[in-house]
Parts: C-alpha cells; structure tokens; sequence
C-alpha cells in the first residue's frame, strides 16, 4: 500500500512538473517577436524623418508669408509718398497687390501641405478647423487642387491686369481655364469614387 501511495506521489509530482514546465514555456517571449520588434520599432520611428519636410515647408510658408508682408508695407508707402494718384498708378498699383496675393496662396499651399504631412504621419488629433482635417493623401491632393485653381485665377487676374501685348489675352486665358477644369474634374471624379466606396463600405457593414 505505501509503494502504490509514493507511486501515485511521484506520478503527480511528474504531472505537476510538466505542466509548471508548460506553463514556463508559455512565459516565455516568442523568438519571432525579438526578430521582428526591432524593425518594426525602427519603421515607427523612421516616420517622424517627416519632421524635416514638415519643418522645411513650414518654413517655407512663413517665408513667403514675411516676405509678401513687408513688400506690401513697402508697396503702400511707396503708393502714398511718391505716386501721382492716376490711372497709370492706380492699375500699377492693383497689379502689384494682386500679385502679391499671388504670393501669399502659395505660401498658403505651403501651409496646407505642411499641416497635413503633419496629421498623416505625427499627430492626426491636432486641433484644426474642420476644412483642414487630413484622413489621407487623397483628402490633401484635394486640398492642394482647391488653393493652386485659385492661385491659377488670380495668377490669370494679374496678367489680365497688366497685359499690354498685342496679341489676344483669349488663348491665355483658354489655357488657364483648362487647367482649372482638369483640376475640378479630378476633384469630382474623387468626391463621386470616395462617396461610391464609403457607400459600398456602409452597404457591407450593414446588418443581413
């Protein structure tokens, strides 16, 4: 009777050895894991290399932004302390300050595109007016194509003004249009494509 006790003693003693051993294995980190967390870790962090672009375009923009400042100051002193206030002057005066608008939409696409490198790759919870939310790249290409139509009509505006050529202003403007019409016609086609998938999305994810 004790040889059959300390048999069953060791035989769960031996059962409760594996499974504490079971057990440990399970502890124990996956192999793979440690292969694969550097590289991973590394791509996580390679993203914020975006930084540099970010800060390069922000700076850019702020350029731009200064500099279309003090020529306007420039612009308004010089209009007032040496201008003969006539027509001449005065449509010199509007093509001066219609190209400097021209100036300040870029450094405002600047801007934009910096934000929105921002939302994709650092922080997409940053607090921004609702029109300059960035899910993705198609939503700032849609954003770009907004600002660079109105850069191309006030660029047309500024030449427009300013034309003295002989030749007719018309096929300019044809050219100018065209763009601008390519430009909307790609930002429809995206609206209908996006709206189309999110419908399809909606349509899947509902209940049957």
């Amino acid at each position: 009777m004790g040889q059959q006790e300390r048999h069953t003693r060791n035989r769960g003693q031996i059962i409760d050895d594996g499974m504490r051993e079971r057990a440990a294995m399970r502890d124990l980190p996956d192999p793979r894991f440690h292969e694969t967390r550097p590289i991973e870790s590394s791509i996580g962090t390679s993203r914020l290399m975006i930084l540099l672009a970010i800060a390069g375009t922000g700076l850019s923009a702020l350029t731009m932004m200064v500099y279309g400042l003090i020529t306007v100051a420039k612009i308004i002193w010089h209009t007032f302390a040496h201008s003969n206030f006539d027509m001449d002057g005065a449509k010199h005066l509007a093509v001066e300050l219609i190209e400097m608008t021209d100036l300040f939409l870029l450094g405002m696409v600047l801007y934009v595109v910096a934000i929105g490198m921002y939302q994709l790759f650092v922080n997409p919870e940053i607090s921004i007016p609702s029109w300059m939310r960035v899910n993705s790249l198609d939503d700032l290409k849609t954003q770009l194509i907004n600002v660079i139509a109105v850069l191309l009509a006030v660029s047309f505006l500024a030449v427009a003004v300013s034309w003295t050529s002989d030749r007719s202003i018309l096929y300019f403007g044809v050219a100018v249009a065209i763009v601008i019409l390519a430009l909307a016609a790609y930002n429809v086609a995206h609206h209908h494509m996006a709206h189309t998938d999110q419908a399809k999305d909606d349509g899947d994810e509902s209940p049957r």
